[in-house]
């Protein structure tokens, strides 16, 4: 059956070629489709030519640019050169100009041609013809065996479908070259020479040029004027998922691996600044727990306590602290153990794994099979989010946890590439540090969640205040301590990319598995209202950040990914904005899976060039209305957005400098040599510059929003949020002033009472929102304890959208809409943002010139 299958299509070919020939585009579609269907190999690329041309000769643009495009990725490279020079080429022709009506014809036929021009005339003078007349260009083809311009093997059926109606109007059918068109076909018109009988790529020169010839017409009124069609970027096409299924890398090439040195100090450096954090945040503690009973004893003298008897901490916490840090890293794996129970897990045999996924129970067998080790014991989370994780820090005692969600929303493959990348952690112990550093960030994490939980319960104000307090400082401990394990992390995630595709020749199935994972969290997130905590706690252990997965997956089904991948990849600054990231960003990711899939001969699952992502934004997404007032990429412009850092740097310099002034001193026997080594000119220089950073950059990061007129989304005529975040050479400085209607998110109650996990669910996507209160956090602490935010309400947002590795908006008013009415009075103080960092800046430098006084805080 499969052999009269073949044949079938063979037949259904040749049907669709010999319509083109006699020029009948239209008959021609239907066979050619059949058989592109379901012929393979150079046949196929012969019925996709073809197929391109029949779509051209009636007009059906959309769908020959979307095969042409397809065939951009062909694995025979003269078919992707051949597709490359045709898609250059297809573009829909410009509409006519108004034509007056023309007069009646006395006799209808054909105009007396002279004799010896074989039924053709050189025209020399178009506008010497007849308003009843059309031109169109013929060309002779003396040789039989080639086929002539407009043939079905030349993917180009206009000349033919114009030859074969005589009544065609040449403004209103495609299928008639336009009298300025070249008299040559062009390369983009020939086909590659690996499609089996069609002719080489280059034109035979032998071959005489074309000749114009002048048919007159049947007499027909004149069409109306009509207004000139909407091109592709006037009205983008509605975008929809279509997974390309590449298959995978029989035969592949060596990968170079990351140099054991490079990685070892990424290793080293990771360790010892979370150590060191660690012991500075457990100083900074015990000096703070101290001054609060100093406070106490002048406050509440009463109390039995004081004297000798005061419960000071005296002795050096710094040992403790390294001692309890080693004894986290030997225990992790059985905490984590606990941490995944209360998450919801169960143990699984290997046997129950391969029921279900055989081909990942297979590589994973075969995985610890090359390694000598034991199969890792595995867990199955009963969530239905896709979470794949390695842990442990012994490779015999290594866990494997993979939940519900990964086995129901990933296939097989990619499952397995998933599990691949994870586990080849272990072999150059950043699974061991992950474990660690999970394990330590839950300290302050778990803290932090189980004071506001306190602060939810109880009612007396005193210890509801200290509560509050409590989640807010372990809050921002959780935060500062991440700093010490960013670039690590970025670092080893990239290196998993690459050694899973590699261990199973597929990285285009890695590619769909981040692409389901990230639409998996944010349908999640919308269902839930909130971005799950558990996938904030176990961050690092992730093979994706949960807050750029949960916004990437919200435009997946809207928006085609690529051009929003651009940033990650093309930005010139997208190496200093991805400091404060876990992972790498996804377009960096896709880029380099697409570069390992065209390394081994496959056809990637997403494009990851330039022409890609412009054609694509082209397509699918509207420009916006009014463009963003991009400044130039220099150094100059990302200085700017980093004011704070570099008048920080800037404050360091100037104290070295003086340092060194201090020194000559001294060897002078000058009295300005106290400079010397005076750290309190480091601390004291260092934060006025980072205060006077933050007051350089107020106006340029925060432009005046009222008075103007900002883009307004998300409504009938206004442009979708992905048209805004397509910019890939855009900076959070670049802000979109924008108006943007949707559903608020987050979490409830004091969890959230920094106001540091709120979302905004609009109809494209969803985006994170950075509220923000004229005091600061203080203000907003103050602000939470008096009325919670409406989650779950529809709101209006009028803010600055900013693009970076994370986008998001920084709100500067939140109005309730009550169906068609939106309430006047905001949920926040309007130019609160502005206004906290003058405020920031304020404090940075008073404490920095209280440095330099000399005056201690503690």
């Amino acid at each position: 059956m499969a052999e009269l299958g073949a044949e079938g299509a063979r037949s259904q070919l040749q049907a669709g070629l010999t319509a083109l020939k006699q020029g009948q585009p239209a008959a021609a579609i239907a066979p050619l489709e059949t058989a592109s269907a379901t012929l393979t190999g150079a046949e196929q690329a012969r019925a996709q030519a073809a197929l391109v041309g029949a779509y051209r000769a009636v007009g059906q643009w959309a769908k020959a640019i979307a095969l042409c495009e397809s065939l951009l990725n062909h694995p025979n490279p003269q078919v992707r050169q051949w597709a490359t020079q045709a898609r250059s080429q297809l573009k829909p022709p410009p509409p006519p100009p108004p034509t007056p009506k023309p007069k009646a014809a006395e006799d209808p036929g054909f105009v007396p041609l002279e004799a010896g021009n074989a039924g053709f005339v050189p025209l020399t003078d178009p506008q010497a013809i007849g308003k009843r007349t059309q031109v169109v260009r013929v060309a002779l083809n003396p040789h039989p065996g080639s086929p002539a311009l407009g043939s079905p093997a030349l993917g180009s059926s206009a000349l033919a479908s114009s030859s074969g109606s005589a009544s065609a109007d040449p403004g209103t059918n495609p299928a008639i070259a336009p009298a300025t068109a070249p008299t040559s076909p062009s390369k983009s018109d020939l086909p590659p020479s690996a499609v089996a009988g069609s002719p080489p790529l280059s034109p035979n020169p032998d071959r005489p040029p074309a000749v114009m010839a002048v048919v007159t017409t049947v007499e027909t009124a004149a069409p109306e004027a009509q207004p000139p069609a909407a091109t592709d970027a006037q009205t983008p096409e509605p975008y929809s998922v279509q997974w390309r299924n590449g298959g995978r890398a029989d035969r592949r090439t060596a990968l170079t691996p990351r140099p054991w040195g490079q990685r070892l100090v990424s290793q080293v450096i990771a360790i010892v600044l979370l150590a060191w954090l660690v012991q500075q945040s457990v100083l900074l503690g015990t000096a703070t727990y101290n001054k609060l009973l100093d406070w106490l004893s002048v406050l509440l003298p009463w109390l039995p306590i004081w004297g000798e008897a005061t419960p000071y901490i005296t002795d050096d916490p710094s040992v403790s602290a390294w001692i309890a840090l080693g004894l986290l890293f030997l225990g992790s794996p059985w905490l984590l153990d606990e941490v995944m129970h209360r998450w919801g897990s169960q143990t699984r045999k290997f046997s129950e794994l391969s029921a279900q996924r055989p081909e990942t129970a297979r590589l994973l067998q075969r995985l610890v099979r090359s390694r000598n080790r034991p199969v890792p014991y595995l867990r199955l989370l009963t969530t239905d989010l896709p979470v794949v994780v390695v842990y442990g820090w012994l490779p015999a005692q290594a866990r494997l946890a993979i939940s519900q969600g990964a086995i129901d929303g990933l296939s097989d493959g990619e499952l397995a590439t998933l599990v691949a990348a994870q586990y080849s952690q272990i072999d150059r112990g950043d699974s061991a540090i992950a474990s660690w550093a999970t394990v330590v960030l839950l300290l302050p994490y778990g803290l932090h969640q189980w004071a506001a939980q306190l602060a939810e319960t109880w009612q007396l104000w005193p210890a509801k205040l200290g509560a509050v307090g409590l989640s807010a400082l372990a809050y921002g401990l959780y935060r500062v301590e991440r700093w010490a394990l960013f670039g690590w992390s970025r670092s080893r995630q990239a290196e998993a990319d690459r050694l899973g595709a590699a261990e199973t020749g597929d990285p285009n199935a890695l590619a769909r598995a981040l692409v389901k994972c990230g639409a998996a969290v944010a349908e999640q997130a919308i269902a839930n209202r909130a971005l799950s905590p558990w996938l904030v706690a176990i961050e690092l252990l992730l093979p994706f950040s949960p807050t750029c997965a949960a916004i990437e997956g919200s435009f997946h089904p809207i928006a085609p990914p690529e051009p929003l991948w651009a940033w990650g990849r093309r930005n010139p600054y997208r190496t200093w904005l991805q400091l404060n990231h876990t992972h790498p960003l996804t377009g960096q990711r896709m880029a380099t899976l697409a570069e390992l899939a065209v390394r081994w001969r496959l056809e990637p699952e997403f494009e990851a060039s330039d022409r890609a992502a412009q054609d694509q934004q082209q397509r699918y997404l509207p420009p916006l209305p009014r463009a963003r007032p991009l400044r130039p990429t220099t150094p100059q412009t990302l200085w700017l957005q980093s004011g704070p850092w570099v008048g920080m740097v800037a404050g360091v310099g100037v104290a070295l400098l003086l340092w060194v002034i201090g020194g000559l001193g001294r060897l002078l026997n000058h009295p300005i040599g106290w400079m010397w080594a005076d750290r309190s000119l480091l601390w004291g220089l260092a934060w006025m510059g980072c205060g006077l950073g933050i007051f350089l950059r107020l106006n340029a990061f925060f432009p005046e929003i009222r008075g103007r007129l900002p883009l307004i989304f998300n409504n009938a005529d206004g442009p979708p949020l992905a048209s805004a975040l397509a910019e890939p050479n855009a900076l959070p400085i670049d802000a979109v002033m924008m108006k943007v209607s949707g559903r608020l998110l987050g979490r409830s109650g004091w969890a959230n009472g920094l106001w540091q996990d709120l979302w905004l669910q609009t109809p494209s996507g969803l985006l994170p929102l950075h509220l923000a209160s004229r005091w600061g956090w203080l203000g907003t602490l103050i602000r939470q304890s008096r009325q919670e935010l409406p989650i779950g309400s529809p709101v209006m947002v009028t803010g600055w959208l900013r693009r970076g590795g994370i986008p998001w908006i920084d709100v500067e008013s939140l109005n309730l809409v009550q169906g068609r009415l939106t309430s006047t009075t905001s949920l926040v103080s309007p130019d609160a943002h502005p206004l906290r960092s003058v405020l920031l800046g304020a404090i940075a430098v008073a404490i920095g010139f209280s440095i330099l006084m000399r005056y201690r805080w503690f």
